[in-house]
């Protein structure tokens, strides 16, 4: 194995070393199975420092062209060999409300064929009271079989309850990961609820809207909610008083939840019509499925929207719910976080420098002709 590579000054050290190596691959002159020489041997054969040899292994293992085995060696991989992650729901994507995380995945098959990875999903890894306890067990037993077979480079999470993982836990912990919606509160990437709050109420100001509530769904207990803040930011922002918090009190992946919203906002809605105010002006709803049960619960109490209510609800790009009422849409970009998940994935996989975290998403409001129409009709 001759291996000799010199290295110039035109480009970084380490991205030399990688092409170096790639065209030994691809040429044949290093065929699969060879076993390459220590970082320190290659470093002093060489003349370069070990970082850089390193820097461009780490780079090679992510792009699939190297298997680093611990206490075995480093040994070139077939052409056909792919680069496998994992990526782990804590919802079930069969849930009927899980739109968001079914959206995401779909979007993430599609930001990992650039770099010819292939993604292994595996989902209903929280406990949820009320749903289905054999299809997390089995979710478990898959991927503490495919973790082993499938060698994972690297991990994309999506609030795994990691506790109930403790066989496979040292498999998990030494792999690169990324984390949304962390229930431990460690993650990468945030929907900035808060702007959506700030945007929304500025949205309904403009609209000539003063007296704002907002229909509150609850999340996970004990998670930040910065949504709150950015109601009550906003409203001070623009004069007006406090925004009418009403907390429905419904996680929307148990069972009966939905039902839950309808029967609470129906409720809601008849203690405003006792008071001399009336109904407010401006609604906002944090969730796009929930959503659903608030328009249902406005058209069985005769409610006219947007004549005596403006709607504002949060939403997900791609995935367009249908509410019988014109509703003016807060959308979160999908498309646009797959392809960074995956690119701060490879920067983990490969040491290379991080962004500031938690990357925040922005979102922005989508009106169509349909809700013009009917805010004007």
């Amino acid at each position: 194995m001759k291996l000799d590579f010199q290295s110039e000054r035109v480009e970084a050290t380490h991205r030399q070393i990688q092409t170096y190596l790639c065209s030994q691959i691809e040429s044949g002159a290093l065929q699969p199975g060879t076993r390459l020489p220590s970082n320190t041997e290659l470093a002093r054969k060489w003349g370069v420092s070990s970082r850089d040899v390193q820097k461009a292994m780490a780079r090679l293992t992510a792009a699939g062209r190297i298997e680093r085995a611990p206490r075995r060696g480093t040994f070139v991989r077939g052409a056909t060999e792919k680069v496998v992650v994992g990526v782990l729901f804590g919802p079930s994507l069969a849930h009927e409300t899980a739109y968001h995380y079914r959206e995401l995945w779909r979007e993430l098959r599609q930001a990992l064929l650039p770099r010819k990875w292939v993604g292994r999903f595996y989902d209903g890894l929280t406990r949820i009271e009320g749903a289905e306890e054999l299809y997390r067990e089995g979710a478990v037993h898959n991927l503490t079989r495919d973790i082993r077979q499938y060698r994972f480079k690297g991990l994309i999470l999506f609030s795994p309850e990691m506790s109930w993982l403790k066989t496979i836990e040292e498999d998990l912990a030494r792999l690169p990961a990324v984390r949304k919606d962390d229930l431990s509160g460690g993650t990468d990437f945030q929907l900035d609820y808060y702007q959506f709050a700030r945007d929304s109420v500025a949205y309904l100001t403009g609209q000539g809207r003063k007296r704002i509530a907002v229909a509150h769904l609850t999340s996970e207990p004990g998670l930040p909610q910065p949504d709150l803040d950015g109601f009550l930011d906003e409203a001070r922002a623009q004069g007006l008083s406090r925004p009418e918090i009403v907390e429905l009190a419904q996680i929307l992946l148990r069972p009966g939840a939905e039902e839950g919203i309808y029967r609470q906002m129906r409720e809601q809605i008849g203690r405003w019509r006792t008071r001399p105010e009336g109904l407010p002006d401006g609604l906002i709803v944090n969730d796009d499925v929930g959503m659903r049960a608030v328009a249902l619960a406005l058209l069985a109490e005769g409610v006219r929207v947007p004549e005596e209510v403006r709607i504002v609800t949060q939403a997900n790009e791609g995935v367009d719910l249908h509410y019988g009422l014109p509703v003016v849409r807060y959308e979160f970009p999908l498309r646009g976080m797959a392809p960074q998940m995956v690119d701060l994935l490879w920067r983990r996989m490969t040491s290379e420098r991080l962004p500031p975290l938690p990357i925040k998403i922005r979102g922005q409001i989508k009106e169509t002709e349909f809700e013009f129409a009917n805010a004007v009709s």
